[in-house]
Parts: C-alpha cells; structure tokens; sequence
C-alpha cells in the first residue's frame, strides 16, 4: 500500500491548488501562460516579417466586409505589421525581464548574506542598499545609459542594479531571523 507524501514534500502540488482555488490568481496564471506561449511561438504566429515595410503606412485595424483584414493590428509609420511586431517584441520583453530579475536578484541575495554572515560588512552593504534606493530607477537608468550607451545590455544592467536593494533587505531580513 503506497503512502501519499505529506503536502510539504510537494509544494508544487500545494501551489496548484492554490491556485485553483483563487480565481483572480487563475485567471493571471492563464493570462501570463498565453503571453509566454505567444512570445515562444512567435516565429509561427506572426502573418508578416517584422522588420519588412509595405508601401501602405498606417494601415488602420479595420475589419473588411466579409473577410479577415490582411494586418490584424494595422501597420506602423514605416508599413511594418503591428501584430508580428508585438509578438516579437513580447519575446525580447521576456527576455529582458527574466534576465535583470536573475541577476538583480541573484546578487541582491548574494550580498545580503555575506553581510548577514559577516557582521562587519552588514552596515556597509545596507548603506549601499540606501544608497542604490535613494535615486529613483528611470534616473540610474539614464545615467547607465550613457555611461554604458543605449542599448538591450544598458537596460538589463539598469534594471539588474535597481532590484538589488529590494532582493538584499528581504534576503538579509530572512536571514537574520533564520541565524538569530
């Protein structure tokens, strides 16, 4: 007779169900899965090149009589289609995201508990955490990207060094209640 695993063992399953349970939280789950999926298969998904121009610009999203229109979401000031556009955009969106919350967040705990296990360095690190909260996110990231130049690098580094000091006072508090 095979035992079931208690609920702590299986957090995944437990999440599931919580989710299930919250309507507003399913509904959001759904949402960012059909956004994920869209960005994954944008190649397949979007009817036109994104970078390639028509001759017709601003091409309104109107609905022909009796047929599908030819660019669902219309074309920008260059003839590009909006939609193939967005799908792709969406993938760099993602990207971008996923990477400077990896490395915000990677280091933000890395350096909060260096300062938890070495005292000396705590009062250090959490004024550099001061510091880094005092200047407001947009302003460290114009002053990136000059140093750095425009660019996808300039945005997740800007956006990387911004949650550091977030990640590092939730990390260094949970710290310092597991340690004592």
């Amino acid at each position: 007779v095979a035992i079931a695993a208690p609920a702590a063992s299986r957090p995944l399953a437990a999440f599931g169900r919580r989710i299930l349970r919250d309507k507003l939280a399913l509904l959001a789950a759904v949402v960012l899965l059909l956004i994920v999926l869209a960005a994954l298969f944008a190649p397949w998904l979007a009817p036109f090149d994104p970078y390639n121009t028509t001759r017709r610009p601003f091409i309104p999203p109107v609905w022909s009589e009796g047929s599908l229109p030819q660019h669902w979401l219309g074309t920008d000031g260059q003839g590009r289609d909006m939609l193939s556009r967005l799908l792709y955009g969406t993938r760099l969106t993602l990207v971008m995201g996923l990477a400077s919350i990896v490395i915000g967040g990677g280091l933000g705990a890395l350096v909060a508990l260096l300062g938890v296990y070495y005292r000396r360095l705590d009062p250090y690190i959490m004024r550099g955490a001061d510091i880094l909260l005092s200047f407001p996110a947009i302003l460290l990231g114009l002053a990136l990207a000059a140093v750095v130049g425009p660019g996808l690098t300039a945005i997740v580094i800007a956006l990387s060094i911004a949650t550091i000091p977030d990640v590092a006072r939730i990390t260094r508090s949970a710290a310092i209640v597991i340690m004592g």
